[in-house]
Order: structure tokens, then sequence, then C-alpha cells
């Protein structure tokens, strides 16, 4: 081996390539070899991409859609390199990957040499010395049925993939590559050592698995596929590979593709027409010999007699075990869902508020076929019960019975790992506030009790590929939740529910009736102190401390014949502030339901880095940034997305002596910030209108 080249294709559902070239021209004694590296995109993409930092990197363009197995056809044909493999845009090769491809050739001889593929963040894996051929390098061996499932981190040679055929496959492009390669040679050379690192979600960039986007043409596609391989298999080896392939897929995944189908006449064409294939071989599956029967109705009766086998045989374990409720929780997601049942949660059940609770009460009144259950986790008020009539509480049996059947899920923060999302249940993820700080997996080092940046991103990531919808409050949020989120499915570009109430609710009377509510004296002015938490100041996981550092006493002393202010600190915060001493300048409402409320209330508002200031912005009323840790804040905890100090539509202080000097002054000062005001609202507060929830109901629940 002399020359190798590198086929990156740019497919439709990502654009995360950069890091993947760098990962091959970064390579460790990349000088031994000449390394081609061949861009392949379809032509209306192209403006999308900017290489003009890579030189050496050569862009080919397509017509047509483009798929894997395009992308290697015309970039096989293209080079003129020894060897070639194949990297995904959102992968990437190990650091050893060339040297080791050029190693192996050197010892084996042999045409195909295959490395292991490994998560990126295992990095332990590709960071070992290399100090010997036999460390690296086995025997060779013969191609395996489980050969064929991908070609990720095969390094072959170029003149084996010259004459692939014209085929039109979305999702077996790899399948199709690796039969066509073992019908020319009997023997690959395995590599001990990782080559190809996959699915970097650390990173923040990347895309889901491509297997939660396929529908019921893959099934049709695969069919297809098969009988064009077993016709041409060229002996008994290759067809018996090319039907445990086809077999395998079809038990592992044949009837979720089955059941996507909606029209039941073309459900059971679609399960004739596998059948009629399963019978071209011998079958060893108790599962593909039902479906090879042709007959229908067994099937389905079969299949769902697996299910409660496997629901009787795992609730015997479970109760032999006497198990914690929680673990009911798989059980129950093999019942069948409850149609109509929405459950919806804010908080992790510590409130009744936000965005959940403003598509909720439009609900309520518009869709009565709907059957909506909030979850608390612990009893509600009776004021809040009686919005809420239908409540389960959290962690119970019933919860857990609920979250595995309900059809939707409405929750604006992440559900924990232990119960993932059932495949029946569409899940509109509301979210909780437009992003100031980094967040997700574009924070560079996470600061949190009980987990590192690692453990973070990886559990981060694979929660948000559970969201169906995910809400976003304006065109600048949309872009980081994309990134931040790892999130390519419907992104709801609406404006947040929550803020409905600031537009419809924000008059006289109603504001008075929520004073007289909150017992609050009605003839003074209102400051709302709503400040963030800090990541790094916790006591032990899942508490919190906070130091007040505004001067209550000189707050109270030159403010408090005119003003009173409330306190609304982050529930992540346990420690209780005394204020008794300022009994009727500060009031605690911390544990209030609806901070919306507080913000119709209130003529300031004081906060920091919170994202509270993005909602209270739509009432168009002074607001105060107090931020006395900013530098700290900024480069050592999670980091902005922007300058905060110069886009923030009010001053920003860090002595409570200036706080008090502008609210003294109000009336004058904030005129001084009216163009970073209208710039401020029509960046972030754009899409607000009154009907967020509206809009987020047609959406969704159809």
């Amino acid at each position: 081996m002399k020359s190798i080249g590198v086929i990156v294709p740019i497919l439709s559902h990502h654009f995360k390539y950069e890091r993947a070239i760098r990962s091959i021209l970064d390579q460790e004694q990349i000088g031994r070899l000449d390394v081609q590296i061949l861009l392949i995109v379809q032509k209306k993409h192209v403006d999308l991409l900017s290489i003009d930092e890579f030189p050496t990197v050569k862009l080919i363009t397509v017509d047509e859609k483009l798929t894997v197995y395009e992308a290697i056809r015309v970039g096989a044909v293209t080079l003129d390199t020894d060897y070639v493999t194949y990297l995904d845009a959102d992968d990437i090769l190990s650091p050893r990957a060339v040297f080791t491809w050029f190693r192996a050739a050197q010892i084996s001889q042999q045409p195909v040499l295959v490395g292991q593929r490994r998560q990126i963040y295992q990095k332990k894996s590709w960071t070992q010395p290399i100090d010997h051929a036999d460390y690296f390098l086995s025997t060779n061996k013969a191609f395996s049925a489980r050969m064929h499932n991908s070609i990720k981190g095969w390094c072959m040679k170029t003149e084996l993939l010259k004459n692939l055929p014209h085929l039109e496959t979305k999702w077996f492009g790899e399948v199709a590559i690796s039969f066509h390669v073992s019908r020319q040679v009997s023997l690959y050379s395995r590599v001990n050592y990782v080559v190809y690192g996959k699915n970097d979600y650390l990173s923040g960039m990347d895309q889901p698995n491509l297997y939660n986007k396929r529908d019921e043409t893959t099934l049709r596609e695969a069919s297809s596929l098969f009988n064009l391989l077993y016709i041409e298999a060229n002996d008994e080896t290759s067809r018996k590979h090319v039907s445990v392939w086809f077999e395998s897929f079809i038990a592992n995944r044949g009837r979720k593709y089955l059941i996507l189908t909606e029209s039941q006449q073309e459900r059971k064409d679609l399960f004739k027409l596998i059948a009629k294939d399963l019978k071209r071989f011998s079958l060893t599956k108790a599962y593909t010999k039902v479906w090879a029967l042709n007959n229908y109705p067994l099937f389905l009766a079969y299949t769902r007699g697996v299910q409660v086998k496997s629901v009787v045989m795992r609730s015997v374990k479970i109760l032999a075990k006497r198990p914690k409720k929680a673990s009911l929780y798989p059980l129950f997601t093999r019942l069948p869902v409850k149609k109509n049942l929405v459950l919806f949660e804010s908080f992790l059940g510590r409130s009744y508020s936000d965005n959940p609770k403003a598509i909720y009460q439009v609900m309520i009144n518009q869709r009565p076929d709907l059957e909506p259950v909030w979850i608390f986790s612990s009893p509600p008020s009776t004021e809040v019960a009686e919005q809420c009539p239908n409540w389960v509480l959290k962690n119970s049996v019933r919860y857990f019975y609920y979250m595995a059947r309900a059809e939707y899920w409405v929750f604006n923060t992440r559900q924990p790992l232990s119960l993932p999302k059932p495949s029946h249940t569409t899940y509109l993820q509301t979210w909780h506030g437009t992003p100031l700080k980094k967040l997700g997996l574009d924070m560079d080092e996470v600061h949190m009790a009980g987990t590192n940046t690692v453990k973070y991103k990886r559990n981060f990531y694979k929660q948000s590929q559970e969201w169906d919808y995910l809400i976003s409050p304006n065109h600048y949020s949309s872009a980081i939740f994309r990134s931040a989120f790892g999130f390519s499915n419907q992104l709801l570009e609406i404006g947040y529910p929550r803020n409905d109430v600031l537009y419809n609710g924000n008059t006289e009377s109603q504001i008075q009736d929520l004073k007289e509510q909150m017992n609050l004296p009605k003839d003074k002015k209102i400051i709302l102190y709503a400040p963030t938490w800090r990541d790094d100041e916790y006591i032990k996981k899942g508490n919190y401390r906070f130091d007040l550092k505004l001067e209550l006493d000189l707050m109270q002393q030159a403010l408090g014949d005119e003003y009173i202010v409330l306190l609304r600190m982050h529930y992540l915060i346990s420690e209780n502030l005394d204020t008794k001493q300022y009994e009727g300048f500060i009031f605690d409402f911390s544990k209030y339901q609806d901070i919306a409320e507080l913000y119709l209330v209130s003529d300031i508002l004081i906060t920091d880095y919170s994202s509270v200031f993005f909602d209270f912005a739509h009432l168009n009323r002074p607001m105060i940034f107090y931020a006395y840790d900013l530098e700290k804040y900024a480069s050592t905890l999670r980091g902005f997305y922007f300058n905060f100090e110069g886009i923030v539509p009010g001053p920003l202080y860090t002595k409570t002596e200036e706080l008090v000097q502008y609210i003294q002054n109000i009336d004058t000062l904030k005129n001084n910030y009216e163009d970073r005001v209208e710039l401020f609202h029509q960046t972030f507060c754009h899409l607000d209108d009154g009907g967020a929830a509206q809009k987020a109901i047609d959406a969704v629940f159809r």
C-alpha cells in the first residue's frame, strides 16, 4: 500500500464534516502515504459547505439524491489510490488508523483490512501504544455472515470497487458493498486495533442513528436487495451469508417496520412479500418460521403470544425479587398504548407551571377527546388540585403505569434514563428557557454534583433523542437547540406557550386580582429579584447554596416607602433565606407555582444570568442586571452564547448602591436603553403573540 483514498459522503441529514476531515489530515505518520480525501455531496447542497481551509480535499458533486452506496460507487471510480476506505461525515478516524492499515497491508498482503470500531468517547481504545505487529494484526480470516452489516473500519483495494453496479438502496448501501467485495475475495485481515470512531455525540454536533429515521419502505428495500444478492450469489457459502443477513434483519426489525405501514391492506401485502422471501432458504428462528407460513392472523397471534410470555416471565422474576416500583416500568411498556392519554409534568413534578401548564389550559377547553393527567412530586395544593383533578404522584405504581402507556408526554425537562420513552408515545419537549449560558453538548466542562463532563453529555444526548417535538421561542434558540441537544426531529418555532399569559393577561384588573391572591400591598411598586443558580456552589448532589449578595438593609432604607421586593430563588437551592427582619419589604415567593404571574405583578426585574429576562422582556418593563460575579461566571462556569454585557436590555451593576440609585431615578434613566430594548425584543421576542399554546396543540395533537 502506497496510497489510500478516504470517501466522505455529505448526506442531507448532516453537514458536520470538518472534524471528520481533520481526523484524516492529522493522522500520525501520514507522511508515509499519499492520502486523498473525496468529499461527495449533492449539487443543491454545495453552497452549504465551506472547505477553503482544506485545500487538499477534492469535492465531487452528484445530481441525484446522495446515498452511501452512490457516494462510494462514484468515489471508487474517481480515485487512483491503491486502497480506499469510507468515513461518515459525523464520525472520525482514530489517530493511527492510516498507519495501522498500512502496516496490516505490508504484513498480510490481503486486499481487505478490517479494523475495530468504537464510540469516540472511549478514547482509551486507540491511545494504547503499538509495539509490535502481533499486537494489532491477527491471522487472516474468511468472511462470515455477521461481517456484512457494515463496512465502517474497512480498508479495501480500490480495484474491488471499480465495477460497482448502479443500485437504488437508501439504507443498505454498506451491505450491498460488503457482499460485492466478498464475492471477489475469500479472506480479509482482521486488525485488532481501533481505527474508526463512531457517533461522536459528545461534540454536540451529530445526528441520531439513522435507524431512527427509517420507515416502512425499509422492508421493501431489504426484500429487493435480498433477492438481488441471492440471485447473484455464486456459491453456497455466499447464498448462506445473504440468507443469514436477511433473516437476522427481519427477526430483529421486521415487525417494527411492518406496523409502521398505516394501510392495513398495504401491511398485508408487505407481509406476504417478506413471507415469500423467507421461503427461499432454511430458517433458524421461530419468529421467521411463523412469518414464512404466510398466515397473517396466525402471525399476529404468535407475536402477541410472545409479548405476553415475555411480560409474564419478567413479572415472575421481578416479583420473586420483591423489586422497587420502577422495576415495573419495562413490563408496563409492553402493554398497548392508552389512546388520548396525555401526561403533563413541569420541572420534574415540582410545580404546576411553565409551558406544560399553558398548553394544558388551552387543551382542556378545546380537546375533550384527550385525557390529561398531571405528574406531581408531592400532593398538590387544593387550588392546584381543583385545576388538575386528574393527577398522579411521581414514582408511584400508577405513575409508572401511565408513563408506560401514555400516547403523549408533555414535559419541560429531561426525564430519567431509567424511563426510556415507549415506541408508541409521542414526546413533546417544551424546554424551559431561551439559552444564555452554554448548555448540554455545547458546554466545555460540567461542574455539577454527581456527574462529570463525559457522563453528562452522553446522558444528555441519549435523552434528547427521544424528543419527537421540541418548542423553540425564537430563531436564535433554534440554532442552539440543534447543537446543544444534538436534536434533529421536529422543531416547533412558535414562541413559548408560557408567555401567552404575558399578552393575554396583562390587564390592570387581572394584575390587581393577582396581587390580592398573593396578599401583596396594592399601594406599592414591586421589584422581582430572580437570580440564577451557580453550578459549582453545591454542598452535595442535589443541594446547592446561595449567598444573597444584595444589601437588603440598604434597599429597605432607600426604597421601602415606595417598593417591596419579591424573591424568586432557583429550585435547586436548598437553603432557606431568613428574611423575617425584613417583613413587609421582602416577600419570599421561591416556591410560588407560576413565575409568569410574578412577572405580571412586578414593575421591575432584577436578575443576573437567569433566562427569566428573556420572558420578562415581553412586558416591556425595566430590567436591571446585578452581575456581581460576571467575570467568574462567564469564564469558569458555563460561559455565554453571546456578549452578555453588550446585549442585555438594561444596566449592569455589581454593587447594591448602584441598583438603588438607578431605581430612584428609573423614570429618566430607563430612556437610555430604549434602542437596546427594541433590538432585544426584535431578536428574542419576535414569535410570541399570545397564541403559542394553540400552535403547539395544532402541531402535535392531531
